[in-house]
């Protein structure tokens, strides 16, 4: 029990750092430690947390989008926010980077 409270206390250390950690969120993934081998109690938690945590954070990020002052502020760069699940951001990337690499391609741009 007691390492489950460890766990859910890192969790939300987490979900509070995030903010402060918001310029790299699109470079860096969301990684939970729990310190013991793969397979464990700890692992499992770990893993069933994680899912819930990803889904928390995804209906975080809508409330905050729906803020006029935050999409004002995104409007004035350029930005339309438009929120989706973490699937359909991966497909939308997914389709974005094969557009990409055939217009780098076609244009004989050195890749590296």
């Amino acid at each position: 029990m007691q390492m489950l409270s460890r766990l859910l206390a890192v969790a939300l250390a987490a979900v509070l750092v995030l903010p402060a950690e918001a310029e790299q969120w699109p470079a860096r993934g969301l990684r939970i430690l729990t310190g013991t081998p793969p397979g464990g109690s700890p692992d499992f938690v770990s893993r069933l947390l994680a899912e819930k945590l990803v889904d928390r954070l995804n209906w975080e990020i809508h409330e905050i989008l729906k803020l006029p002052d935050i999409r004002d502020k995104l409007a004035i760069v350029g930005n339309v926010p438009m929120p989706s699940t973490p699937e359909q951001m991966q497909d939308h990337i997914e389709q974005d980077a094969a557009r990409w690499s055939r217009i780098v391609d076609l244009k004989g741009i050195e890749k590296y």
